[in-house]
């Protein structure tokens, strides 16, 4: 179970922080296109001064680690190792439907976004997946994060039954 410090918030590094940890790979750029260059580093606070994206009040990002599930309980030491050390998002990589309470265990889903990607997966196997997040979830009104399926077969046509999912 973890320590009552466990949820507290997690102080992002500052710039000048990432650029010592990054030292001279913060200066390189990646060609895009002959006309197009974009740094390889780009800070939070550097997008301030944009508007935000479509549906969004601000430019704040999330700190993302994703996790290739095989191990329910492996897979749910790594998200809590992760959210310890200030992730902010936790998207799951599923190939199978997982065993629900041991891959959320003692994660509060209304406190993250998360994110679940079944892989391969129709449109039943997903909304098992959302029914078993939604009764495992306590708070299910705060909860933030989405769940990623595929609508193509493999020949890119549109899976069975997804025209009424």
């Amino acid at each position: 179970m973890p320590d009552s410090n466990f949820y507290n918030p997690f102080e992002k590094p500052s710039k000048n922080e990432w650029l010592q940890i990054l030292d001279d790979a913060a200066q390189r750029q990646l060609t895009l296109s002959p006309k197009v260059k974009s740094p390889v580093f780009i800070h939070q606070d550097e997008t301030k001064n944009y508007s935000p994206l479509a549906e969004k009040s601000n430019n704040n990002w999330n700190i993302v680690e994703t996790i290739s599930v095989s191990n329910s309980k492996k897979a749910n030491e790594t998200a809590l190792s992760s959210l310890q050390g200030g992730v902010d998002e936790v998207q799951f990589i599923l190939r199978k439907l997982p065993e629900i309470d041991t891959l959320l265990n003692t994660i509060e889903l209304s406190m993250i976004h998360t994110s679940f990607t079944l892989k391969d997966a129709g449109t039943t196997k997903m909304l098992r997946l959302m029914t078993q997040v939604h009764s495992y979830a306590k708070n299910t009104a705060n909860l933030q994060g989405s769940f990623q399926l595929n609508p193509f077969s493999k020949t890119n046509r549109l899976k069975p039954r997804v025209k009424s999912y």
